[in-house]
């Protein structure tokens, strides 16, 4: 018999290869889209914990019921994540073979644009190649699409710009991902605030407050890089406070982001309104109206799908525009305008306070992009676990960013008299327009749509994402936990550092009974109970056992939908947020193996297994089938 005709016992014993085939590559897309996923909560401005463990839960409870990813990746997102999820690609040609085909079907892929993809599934060595023309009669070469059409070679060009940009030293990337966040649309209010004590007196109170920020938000990052739960959890800036400040802090914490957020989307939509309709004929408030319809837009979607790419490219463009203006602004610069001052006390000036607070709140307001270095420290940390990069990208980023609202307020106070800035409604770019042209308001249109349109998406995204966190509420999941391998875990949404803990994890069957262990960590108690579910479990039938549980006003019920020895499918029901602890993607490579098959396909399946090696004529014998349903036949195992 030729090696064309034969099925090896190591081939059957390795899966059958279309379906298997089929689960690996959703496994490989769904690795792939958690990454996105996580590239894209790096750049998010106001991300809270609950929101990250929903998301974590959709990509689990999509696994366990077989559903597509709630993010389908990308062929561009399969190359740019290929070394990420190669593990998930066995060391057997024919099912490489398999997924390629499956692969082949589902994207376009260009041979030259997918070397990540050819190298994690071996698609350029001879036993894959060989593997291929005998499983589907054709060449490998056939799965490679023949042209790139214009829009692909868009998409494959940002994918290229999009991985210099993430693979930049940590550094760079602490600096980059602080500053877009930290220069903003609030840049526009500085002129109008400072106007009152004039340019000079400004530019000393901005160098005065940008030394604090940076003081400060070094502070930050070095209190992210000590805090365990921000480093190696899936934790954000409410745990944080939780662990140095207490609980009540983090409640205040959250109300005051909620405010911040609140006020700046009326800003926002104020500010964005006002500049397009002096660019435009269309009226202010409707600009406003089209604005929050976008938001409730993507509110919808709970996502704005920005990625650490490109929000740097849309920062860097913000950054460039508001350089323009600065430059056009400094070819109008006036003497006068320049060398005013009015500072309260200084030559006999009276006191006014409502100056100061108004100076002050904008002034601090421009340099917040604290929240930054939580996020960024989810990129940077992994690849600089000594923090210094991140500590030192953010200080940096806070003194570029403090030399930028120099030039922009000594530019624009310079070319635009303080009469007119005081007490303008809006923002100073109007009466620019006065002074240099139409140039900056199309400018200003730009950073418009780009600065304040995006930022009230993210923060009305923000917003959402607080009061869901807060809002009580009672979800069910249907997630899949492996054997011994990885353990949900339950805590009050409302939480603080000594708070309660939950996990549990499946020990396997006994006596056909899926049995679990259930693990209460509470300060520096800790219990642990074993017990088995026939059918439903309630948390309240082990309270005399964990007493802990008793009060709280927490629900847990589980209710078992499968049970085998590898893996349990539950459907749970909780008052509490929900989390995974493990690697629970790679649960699929022992799913192929325990797909379910009809009663003569097992039997079929265990006769091949015996007898190591057959041919068709073997088979032929056995099931009494001509050479075209035998083939046929092994093609479908």
């Amino acid at each position: 018999m030729s090696t064309d005709d034969l099925l090896t016992r190591e081939e059957v014993l390795g899966g059958m290869p279309a379906r298997r085939a089929q689960t690996l590559l959703f496994l490989i897309e769904t690795r792939t889209a958690t990454l996105v996923a996580e590239s894209r909560q790096a750049v998010e401005r106001f991300p809270t914990e609950q929101a990250a463990k929903e998301r974590d839960l959709a990509f689990l409870e999509a696994f366990a019921l077989g559903r597509e990813p709630p993010l389908r990746p990308t062929i561009q997102d399969l190359e740019r994540y290929a070394a990420e999820w190669a593990d998930l690609a066995p060391d057997n040609s024919r099912l490489r073979a398999a997924i390629a085909h499956l692969v082949g079907q589902k994207y376009r892929l260009p041979q030259q644009r997918v070397p990540g993809v050819r190298a994690a599934l071996g698609l350029d060595t001879e036993q894959v190649r060989a593997a291929y023309q005998r499983q589907f009669g054709t060449s490998l070469d056939s799965i490679y699409a023949p042209r790139v059409s214009p829009l692909d070679r868009l998409g494959w060009g940002w994918t290229a710009l999009a991985r210099r940009l993430e693979m930049l030293p940590p550094f760079w990337t602490a600096f980059a991902l602080t500053l877009t966040e930290t220069v903003g649309a609030g840049i526009l209010a500085l002129p109008i605030a400072l106007a009152a004590v004039g340019p000079l007196a400004g530019v000393a109170l901005l160098v005065v407050l940008g030394v604090i920020n940076q003081l400060t938000i070094a502070a930050m990052a070095e209190s992210v890089a000590r805090s365990g739960a921000l480093r190696y959890s899936n934790a954000f800036f409410g745990r944080l406070v939780a662990e140095y400040l207490g609980g009540a802090a983090s409640v205040i914490l959250s109300v005051s982001l909620a405010i911040v957020c609140f006020l700046a989307l009326l800003a926002y939509y104020i500010g964005t309104g006002t500049i397009l309709a002096d660019a435009t004929s269309v009226p202010a408030a409707v600009w406003a109206a089209l604005l929050f319809l976008i938001g409730l837009y993507f509110l919808s979607r709970q996502s704005l799908s920005s990625s650490v790419a490109s929000a740097l490219v849309i920062g860097a463009v913000n950054i460039g525009i508001i350089l323009v203006i600065s430059l056009l602004a400094l070819s109008h610069l006036q003497w006068a305008n320049l060398t005013y001052v009015n500072v309260p006390l200084l030559g006999g000036r009276p006191f006014d306070p409502s100056i100061l607070r108004l100076i002050f709140g904008v002034v601090l307001l421009a340099y917040f992009g604290h929240l930054s270095v939580g996020s960024s420290a989810r990129v940077v940390l992994q690849r600089d676990p000594s923090a210094r990069a991140l500590i030192q990208g953010s200080i940096a980023a806070q003194v570029a960013a403090m030399a930028l609202y120099c030039l922009w307020v000594l530019a624009m106070n310079g070319a635009i008299a303080p009469q007119t800035l005081a007490g303008l409604s809006g923002t100073a770019l109007a009466p620019l327009v006065t002074e240099v042209g139409p140039s900056v308001q199309v400018l200003g249109s730009l950073f418009a749509i780009l600065a304040m349109g995006m930022a009230s998406v993210w923060f009305s995204l923000g917003l959402m994402n607080m009061v869901r966190e807060w809002l009580p509420s009672r979800s069910r999941r249907v997630l899949l936990l492996p054997r011994r391998q990885g353990s949900l875990v339950f805590e009050p949404r409302r939480r603080s550092a000594d708070s309660l803990r939950l996990s549990i994890t499946y020990l396997g069957l006994q006596e056909d009974q899926p049995r679990l262990r259930l693990d209460v960590d509470m300060n520096t108690d800790s219990r642990h109970v074993e017990f088995a579910v026939n059918g439903r479990w309630d948390m309240a039938s082990v309270v005399d056992r964990v007493p802990e549980l008793r009060d709280g006003g927490l629900s847990l019920g589980l209710e078992v939908l499968d049970a085998g020895r590898e893996s349990l499918r539950l459907g749970i029901t909780s008052s509490m947020s929900v989390s995974y602890a493990g690697g629970w993607d790679a649960l699929g490579l022992r799913m192929a193996d325990a797909l379910v098959l009809p009663d003569d396909e097992r039997r079929f399946l265990n006769w091949l297994i015996r007898q190591g090696e057959v041919g068709d004529s073997d088979v032929a014998t056995y099931t009494g089938q001509g050479d075209r349903l035998v083939r046929a036949r092994l093609t479908g195992l």
